[in-house]
């Protein structure tokens, strides 16, 4: 049995190296395998091995996994931009969590009609101009300040 875990483990390992941002399917059905190939190298439980094995701890796992779900409802929200929403980074999806539909389809919007890569920051700057058209955008001389932390964009 042992022997068997170690080659599944194996399998595993190989296929969440090649499917790289595919890292939160990979994981959740690794984790329902139940041969549970983790025990074959002796981790006590799937929480250890990714800790031990990929450097990522209980709360980074949900991190990514939460930030995938979201993707996923982004692509079905805006299914003209799915192909781009598919390929932001896993920070800038998570800028986007926690706000309501319509604002959160506006915001995703906004960022790609404007020049540039949707980043992280600047996804958050547009968030908060959506949410809070009252507030004035903060420029100092030829830089736009975000709003909520006084960084520049």
């Amino acid at each position: 049995m042992a022997a068997k875990r170690v080659a599944r483990l194996a399998w595993w390992e190989k296929e969440i190296e090649i499917k790289g941002h595919g890292l939160v399917e990979a994981f959740k059905q690794m984790k329902e395998d139940p041969l549970e190939p983790w025990l074959g190298k002796g981790f006590a439980d799937f929480e250890e091995y990714c800790k031990e094995r990929w450097g990522m701890t209980k709360r980074r796992l949900y991190q990514i996994e939460a930030a995938q779900g979201l993707r996923d409802v982004l692509c079905e929200e805006v299914p003209e931009l799915k192909e781009c929403i598919e390929r932001l980074p896993e920070r800038a999806v998570r800028e986007l969590s926690g706000i309501p539909k319509e604002a959160r389809v506006e915001v995703v919007k906004e960022a790609y009609s404007t020049q540039g890569k949707p980043t992280a920051a600047k996804l958050k700057v547009i968030k908060a101009r959506v949410l809070h058209p009252e507030i004035e955008p903060v420029k100092m001389g030829d830089v736009e300040l975000c709003p909520t932390c006084g960084r520049p964009v």
